[in-house]
């Protein structure tokens, strides 16, 4: 099509030139980052699956790969989409420990045992803080290859 219009010099053939580069472009970005994420689906399914008190061994790696995201991914390091990311990790903690922490189970419960489980979610959410600001201060150290810090 794009040879036709060309031979015939037709005025459609600039815009088509400009559309088939942005096609190029959107597959590559589009490889790109299905590339970089993939990593992630098996850390989702991990957090998905293991109990909410177990979980704060799997903060660390999650950070990590979302570090290594960061430095790599050409098109998923800009802002604006790693805080789309971090937001949707924040909101899977956050139900996480809103359906650990049952409001009908909370009010039933013993007190103790309720105290242990507020304590142990305060604990996994705290911790997962703590995990994000220790990664963001060695992200640096995932800029290799005279890659710049971002």
């Amino acid at each position: 099509m794009v040879k036709i219009l060309k031979a015939k010099e037709s005025s459609y053939y600039p815009t088509s030139q400009n559309i088939l580069k942005d096609v190029e472009n959107a597959l590559m970005e589009a490889q790109d980052i299905e590339l970089y994420l993939r990593p992630l689906r098996r850390r989702i399914q991990f957090l998905q699956e293991t109990e909410f008190t177990k979980i704060h061994t799997l903060i660390s790696p999650l950070f990590h790969t979302i570090c290594l995201i960061w430095s790599h991914s050409q098109f998923y390091s800009v802002p604006a989409r790693i805080i789309v990311l971090l937001q949707e990790f924040c909101n899977l903690f956050i139900d996480q420990a809103r359906s650990y922490l049952s409001p009908e189970d909370l009010l039933k419960g013993e007190i103790e045992e309720t105290l242990e489980h507020v304590q142990i979610a305060v604990n996994t959410l705290r911790s997962f803080k703590n995990f994000f600001f220790s990664h963001r201060e060695k992200l640096a150290s995932y800029f290799t290859n005279g890659k710049e810090f971002k």
